[in-house]
C-alpha cells in the first residue's frame, strides 16, 4: 500500500511514519519550511492548497494531517487550513484514481455535548470546532462507491514529550502539588500519539466508509494523574474538592477556561478502534505524561 500524508512533519504523522511498517510506503507532503531530511519521499510545498496533482499518482490513500485550532500564517483562516485544504486535496484525489481519503477531525464538533457517540448530534460552540465540521460535511459529499471517505474523530493528542494542555497541567500539579477539582469527577478522553498512529494503520487496512471515535482506552480525570504522579515521581498532590456553587463565578465569567479544566467530554470507541490492541496502556499513558 502506498500513502500519501498531507502535513508530514505534523506529531501524529510523525508518530504514523514510525510506527509503519514494510507493508505500507509513504509519501509525505511538507511544507519547505518544515522539512525532516530523515524522510526519504519528500513533497516540498509552499502552501498545503498547492500539494501537486503528481503528488497523488500511483497513491491508494491520503490521509489529512493538516489542521489548526489557531491561523499558523499571516493572512491564513481556520477556513483556509481546516476546511479548504483537506476539501481540494480530497478532489484531486479522487480525480487521480485513490480509493480512500482519512480525514483527522476532532470531538469538537460535538461541542459541549458530554457523551459523544455515534448517534450524538453535532453542535460546534467554537470556530475551530465549525471549521472542522464544514470539513467533514463537504468531504461526506465526495464519497463514492470507489472513493471512501472515513472522519477519524479524534480528542486531545498526547505523547512522547509533546508540548499540549495536559502537559501543562501535569507540570503544574508537580511543582504546585495541589489543585482544585469540582467534587463531581472529570472525565476527559484523550488519545495518546502511539494510539492514534496504530488506529491509523487499522482504518487504512479495513477502510471504514463512516465516522470513526477513538481514544486511548482509560479516559482522564484529575485522580488518576495525582496518583500517578506520586508514584512515578514520589511527590503527592492535594486535590481540593469544591462544591459546584463555589466555581460558578469562573464558569460564567470564563466559560472557556472553565470547560477546558472541568468539563466531562467522553467517546464510545468505535469498534474498529476497541478491537485493537493499543501500544500504549493506561499506566504507560500517565507515566509518559507526567515525566519530562
Amino acid at each position: 500500500m502506498k500513502v500519501l500524508v498531507i502535513g508530514g512533519n505534523s506529531r501524529l504523522a510523525q508518530a504514523f511514519l514510525r510506527a509503519t511498517g514494510s507493508n505500507i510506503q509513504c509519501r509525505i507532503a511538507v511544507r519547505e519550511e518544515t522539512v525532516s531530511e530523515e524522510q526519504t519521499e519528500i513533497i516540498c510545498v509552499t502552501s498545503y492548497s498547492k500539494v501537486p496533482d503528481s503528488a497523488f499518482a500511483g497513491i491508494n490513500a491520503v490521509i489529512n494531517c493538516v489542521g489548526t485550532m489557531m491561523p499558523p500564517r499571516k493572512g491564513d483562516t481556520l477556513e483556509d487550513v481546516n476546511v479548504s485544504v483537506p476539501v481540494h486535496a480530497a478532489k484531486q484525489a479522487r480525480e487521480a484514481g485513490v480509493e480512500h481519503f482519512v480525514q483527522l477531525s476532532s470531538v469538537y464538533v460535538y461541542g459541549e455535548t458530554t457523551h459523544i457517540n455515534q448517534g450524538a448530534s453535532t453542535a460546534p460552540n467554537t470556530m475551530y470546532g465549525r471549521s472542522k465540521l464544514a470539513a467533514d460535511n463537504a468531504l461526506s459529499d465526495l464519497r463514492r462507491k470507489d472513493f471512501v471517505v472515513t472522519l477519524l474523530r479524534i480528542p486531545i493528542l498526547y505523547g512522547r514529550g509533546s508540548p499540549n494542555r495536559l502537559r501543562t497541567l501535569a507540570h503544574w500539579m508537580i511543582h504546585t502539588r495541589f489543585f482544585v477539582t469540582p467534587l463531581k469527577a472529570t472525565r476527559r478522553s484523550i488519545l495518546h500519539l502511539d494510539n492514534a498512529a496504530k488506529i491509523l494503520m487499522a482504518v487504512l487496512e479495513q477502510r471504514p466508509d463512516r465516522i470513526v471515535l477513538a481514544s486511548d482506552e482509560q479516559d482522564f480525570n484529575f485522580a488518576n494523574l495525582a496518583e500517578a504522579i506520586e508514584r512515578h515521581l514520589g511527590r503527592r498532590v492535594h486535590l481540593i474538592r469544591l462544591p459546584n456553587w463555589i466555581l460558578a463565578p469562573l464558569r460564567y465569567t470564563l466559560k472557556s477556561t472553565y470547560q477546558r479544566l472541568f468539563s466531562s467530554r467522553f467517546v464510545t470507541r468505535d469498534v474498529l478502534v476497541s478491537s485493537l490492541s493499543l501500544p500504549v496502556n493506561p499506566e504507560e499513558a500517565l507515566r509518559d505524561l507526567v515525566s519530562g
